[in-house]
């Protein structure tokens, strides 16, 4: 019986095939090196970067050894890095369906949480306040506290809550918390059982019940939306109120809310997906607020998705009913500004690293209040402050 067997490829024809694909080789190799001579031709650039970082020339007599600056140059004129860290993240998350970002946990639905600065260790209640650290953030407080009632300032102590905290059924089971009582628990519970002064806004049960009706939070960015903010601020209006301070807040019910789609926040961005991974925003119709502007008369920005590291500054309300207010905060305070510029005719916005406190701002701006907001994860990771009253 005969069989077809296949046909078999000459001698010369093998040799054809390994010259066109050695060619190939080279070919892809060779433009590959030329890739810089290449693109400015075809006008292309090869180094795009956010327009929030500012490109800068690299000197290396100016800066001599500094790794940090070299750093950043070498990272953002990289050719095409922003292109081939958004392949690989792209291969890494569509196809292997991990995380391309070391500080990024994937979880349920879509949702992204932020893996480093403790957040992760933080929501599973890993390693509770010692008493010795509670003595510590009570003292400072308290010395907070202490010098605003000097200046007849009230002074409000803001944790905002991380988004593990409120949608922590997003993440993976084995990240569930293990048995102990979270640190801002203990701190919370410290400052009851010691009878302190400090007035501390706890936010978690509002922005959970608020959660059930509308995303509080972002998926993809770690930061609360516009929603969850105006939660937050509808509590720190109550404790102004009981205080004697009046300040308006329409209750959620009424809040009127449109969405719309962008481009995903800071945890897309940082697995090299932001132009892949989109993000629902929650807008709110401000029309019953005062819209505040910035003091030069320019509008105020509205940031709540991969928020910029500047300062909000210095807001101005005229009709408002309250002269002035000071307000230190991180990130998450981007977001509540627009709502907490709106009741106070001139508001100084200080973005401060982490839970830092300046008492010669409020000393020059006298305000009617003091509001210090900071997001949940720094009772974890920043050891308390007491160099701001050293002479």
């Amino acid at each position: 019986m005969m069989q077809n067997n296949p046909p078999q490829l000459t001698k010369k024809s093998d040799r054809h095939h390994r010259v066109f694909f050695d060619a190939l080789i080279a070919f892809i190799f060779i433009a590959g090196i030329n890739l810089p001579l290449i693109v400015p031709l075809l006008k292309i650039n090869p180094t795009p970067i956010y327009d929030k970082l500012s490109k800068r020339q690299f000197d290396l007599q100016e800066w001599g050894l500094n790794t940090d600056e070299f750093n950043f140059y070498y990272k953002n004129n990289f050719g095409f890095r922003q292109s081939l860290i958004r392949f690989l993240g792209q291969l890494m998350f569509n196809v292997f369906q991990v995380s391309p970002s070391h500080k990024v946990q994937l979880g349920n639905n879509g949702w992204l949480f932020l893996k480093s600065q403790d957040a992760i260790e933080g929501y599973r209640r890993l390693y509770p306040f010692e008493d010795e650290q509670l003595d510590e953030w009570q003292k400072m407080l308290e010395a907070r506290h202490q010098f605003c009632a000097e200046l007849g300032i009230p002074y409000i102590f803001v944790i905002a809550p991380n988004k593990e905290t409120i949608y922590g059924k997003e993440l993976p089971a084995y990240l569930s918390p293990i048995d102990n009582p979270s640190r801002l628990d203990q701190l919370i519970a410290r400052l009851q059982e010691t009878n302190s002064p400090v007035q501390i806004v706890d936010l978690r049960g509002a922005l959970f019940d608020a959660s059930q009706n509308h995303r509080t939070y972002h998926r993809t960015d770690t930061h609360w939306n516009f929603f969850g903010a105006y939660v937050g601020y509808t509590q720190i209006a109550k404790k102004l109120n009981q205080i004697g301070i009046p300040v308006d807040a329409s209750p959620l019910h009424k809040i009127r809310i449109k969405r719309e789609t962008a481009q995903g926040g800071d945890l897309a961005r940082m697995m090299g997906l932001k132009q892949d991974i989109t993000e629902e925003r929650l807008l709110l119709d401000l029309s019953d607020l005062c819209v505040a502007t910035h003091e030069d008369g320019s509008p105020l920005i509205m940031e709540d998705l991969d928020i910029s590291n500047d300062s909000v500054g210095v807001t101005l309300c005229p009709q408002a009913k309250i002269d002035k207010a000071v307000v230190f905060h991180d990130s998450f305070g981007k977001a509540l500004s627009p709502y907490l510029a709106s009741q106070v005719k001139r508001t100084r916005f200080m973005r401060m690293r982490s839970n830092q406190f300046d008492p010669n701002l409020v000393k020059v701006e006298q305000p009617d209040f003091v509001i210090q907001e900071l997001v949940e994860r720094r009772l974890f990771n920043r050891e308390p402050n007491f160099k701001e009253f050293d002479d």
